[in-house]
């Protein structure tokens, strides 16, 4: 993981900003047997953080991050929940983001659990009134 933050905080700064990227890493760090979660802003400065969301529903997925995130350890399906709670209220406050969430864990030995969830979409109900006539 530190490899990685050192080569793209090294392309961020050489930019100067001009690239643009707003990231979010997570990995695996061998030297401290802990998995990590690092927030890379354009400049090439990083944060590590217990958790993090970007994008145009950003703002709804971290609200729901900060009140429902424990101090304490969360188990891998409580986690999971959260992570699809807090992108579902992302999705509902942008009208843009679709309506699917894919879920991947990977674990210490590099094993990978992947799932796919729905958000239901909501029905617009038209009525006649509210045609147009060409």
């Amino acid at each position: 993981v530190e490899a990685v933050c050192h080569s793209i905080r090294e392309e961020l700064y050489g930019a100067s900003g001009q690239t643009g990227a707003n990231l979010i890493l997570a990995g695996y760090e061998h030297s401290t047997q802990r998995a990590v979660l690092r927030a890379i802003h354009p400049h090439g400065s990083m944060d590590y953080v217990p958790y993090a969301a970007l994008g145009s529903g950003g703002l709804a997925a971290m609200s729901t991050l900060e009140v429902a995130y424990p101090d304490e350890t969360i188990s891998l399906d409580s986690a999971t929940e959260l992570c699809v709670r807090a992108v579902t209220a992302g999705i509902t406050e942008d009208l843009g983001s679709g309506s699917c969430i894919d879920v991947c864990v990977i674990d210490a030995r590099g094993l990978v659990t992947y799932r796919r969830t729905v958000v239901e979409e909501e029905e617009l109900v038209v009525s006649h009134d509210d045609e147009v006539s060409e």
